[in-house]
């Protein structure tokens, strides 16, 4: 992936999690991330949270918000609401295309 998509796409997600909650009581960084193990593949009580990994579900949701919260995300971007959604339009398409195609 392109660095300037994947830095875009960061910054979509980063600012779409500040929006919504988390799933039960968890943060959306630990829904993510996995659990640790020793060098004995006993389970551990850390997380390690997810990295160079994009979160397609999280990223789709910024159309599902309201649109005073898809605004203070354009904010924080810099781009405009309407591009937004076309820009998540677009990859939720392609993510469909993907899906019915394998």
């Amino acid at each position: 992936m392109v660095s300037e998509i994947y830095e875009f796409l960061e910054k979509l997600e980063t600012s779409t999690r500040a929006m919504i909650d988390g799933v039960g009581d968890l943060c959306q960084k630990k829904w993510r991330s996995v659990k640790k193990f020793n060098y004995l593949g006993e389970e551990g009580e850390e997380f390690l949270e997810a990295s160079n990994f994009l979160d397609g579900d999280l990223i789709e949701s910024f159309l599902d918000l309201s649109r005073n919260m898809m605004d203070q995300v354009s904010e924080r971007i810099g781009v405009s609401v309407e591009e937004l959604c076309e820009r998540v339009e677009e990859l939720k398409r392609l993510h469909c295309l993907v899906v019915f195609k394998t």
